[in-house]
C-alpha cells in the first residue's frame, strides 16, 4: 500500500539536497578545513611535532577507505536516513570527546577514528544515496548542487578560526559537536526519507503523471 504524504510545492528531493549539503558542510568544515585552525594549538598544548599531529588525518583517510564498502552495503540494506543519523551522532560525539583528550593515542582514536568514521557515514555515501534516490533525469544537477553547497564548508574555517582565538580549541570542538547534533540530526530526520519517492506517491525529479501537450498531440496522431 502506498502511503501518501503532503509535501511543499518545492519538490522534496531538493530539500534533501539542501539538508544533506548543510550537514556535510558543517561536518567537513570542522574536520577537514577546520583542522588547519586547530592544528597549531593542539600541537602546542601537547608538544606534538607537525608530523605526529598530521598522522591523525592519515588515519582518517585509511579508515574511510576500509569503511566505504561496508557503508555502501549498509545503505542498501537500511536506507540512507538511518546511516546519516548514526554518522551525524558519531561525528558530533567525536568532536565533543576532543575536549577530553590528554594524550597522543586518544587524539588519534577520537579525531582519526571516531570523528573520521562519523563523517564518512553521515556526510558522504549515504547523503549521495539519499539524493540519487529522488532524482533520475536531474540526478547530475542534483549532485552538482549538493557538492556546490557542501563547498561552503570552507567558510566554516572562518568560524573555527574565530572560535579557537576566542574560546580555545577544546570549546571550539564542543561547539562543533553540539552543532552536529542540534542541526544535523533534525535535518536528517525531517528531510531525508528512508524510501524512494514512489513510496510516498511521488515521482522522481518532481515529475507528474499528467501528459504533456506534445505527448497528447503525438498520441492523437498515432490513433488517427
Amino acid at each position: 500500500m502506498i502511503r501518501r504524504e503532503k509535501f511543499p510545492k518545492v519538490f522534496f528531493g531538493w530539500w534533501t539536497v539542501l539538508a544533506g549539503s548543510l550537514s556535510s558542510a558543517w561536518a567537513i568544515g570542522f574536520q577537514v578545513h577546520g583542522f588547519s585552525a586547530l592544528f597549531k594549538p593542539i600541537a602546542s598544548e601537547f608538544g606534538f611535532s607537525r608530523t605526529v599531529t598530521s598522522v591523525a588525518t592519515s588515519i582518517t583517510r585509511a579508515a574511510r577507505g576500509i569503511e566505504s564498502p561496508l557503508i555502501g552495503g549498509l545503505v542498501d540494506r537500511f536506507g540512507p536516513r538511518l546511516l546519516i543519523i548514526i554518522g551525524v551522532f558519531i561525528a558530533g560525539l567525536g568532536l565533543i570527546l576532543m575536549n577530553f583528550i590528554h594524550s597522543l593515542w586518544t587524539f588519534y582514536i577520537v579525531w582519526g577514528v571516531i570523528l573520521g568514521t562519523g563523517i564518512s557515514i553521515g556526510s558522504e555515501i549515504p547523503v549521495d544515496k539519499a539524493v540519487t534516490s529522488w532524482f533520475v533525469k536531474k540526478r547530475g544537477i542534483a549532485l552538482s548542487v549538493r557538492w556546490l553547497l557542501t563547498g561552503f564548508a570552507g567558510l566554516v574555517l572562518l568560524l573555527v578560526g574565530w572560535l579557537v582565538s576566542t574560546q580555545g580549541w577544546r570549546i571550539t570542538c564542543v561547539i562543533g559537536g553540539l552543532g552536529m547534533w542540534f542541526v544535523g540530526l533534525p535535518l536528517a530526520w525531517l528531510f531525508v526519507k528512508p524510501r524512494r519517492p514512489e513510496y510516498y506517491g511521488l515521482l522522481p525529479d518532481g515529475a507528474t503523471t499528467e501528459v504533456e501537450p506534445e505527448e497528447k498531440v503525438s498520441g492523437m496522431i498515432d490513433r488517427a
